[in-house]
């Protein structure tokens, strides 16, 4: 048995990407009654139109569909691995290794928790460059400063490298570099 410090374990599925949404949504279906509760953790960005730039939502990790369970590794594999083979969307639970480590650990749990509200979007955070230093004064990335790898100004988001399942992933997330100083 796996030790966690929270409650419940995270899965990754992967999945068609752009059909994030029905995956997600026939899992809801399929386990609807059950402590099986499917997500798809997103990310607001800046995005510009003709008529400005405006914030919208996007999906995190496109791709991949988030697990939220009691259940521990084999027996989530046992319950799921009937609704995946079935599946038009779904290609595969992720695992980094053994059954062990088919969950998110808490470290990367943690990480990515800090960096989220409740509703599982990191929002778009706001500083200024001072010299070489990125300050981050409002925001998810407020305390994280040393995480941003690259900043693109011109569509105002930043890469953080985050930890999941034992690789780095790249993820984009909004900042908005209000001044250069």
């Amino acid at each position: 048995m796996m030790y966690t410090d929270y409650p419940n374990y995270w899965y990754v599925l992967f999945v068609l990407t752009g059909k994030e949404h029905e995956a997600e949504r026939d899992l809801r279906r399929t386990f609807e009654k059950e402590e099986i509760s499917p997500f798809l953790p997103t990310v607001e960005k800046y995005i510009k139109t003709s008529s400005g730039a405006h914030k919208e939502n996007h999906l995190m990790f496109p791709g991949y569909v988030f697990v939220e369970t009691e259940l521990e590794g084999a027996v989530f594999r046992n319950r799921s691995s009937d609704v995946i083979r079935k599946s038009k969307h779904i290609m595969k639970l992720l695992a980094n290794g053994s059954e062990d480590s088919m969950a998110v650990t808490d470290a990367e749990r943690k990480a990515l928790s800090e960096l989220w509200q409740d509703e599982r979007k990191i929002d778009v955070s706001e500083g200024f460059i001072e010299g070489d230093k990125v300050i981050i004064i409002a925001g998810p990335l407020k305390g994280h400063e040393s995480d941003i790898k690259k900043i693109d100004r011109h569509h105002r988001t930043a890469i953080v490298e985050v930890e999941l399942l034992g690789r780095a992933c790249p993820l984009t997330v909004g900042l908005d570099i209000v001044r250069k100083v």
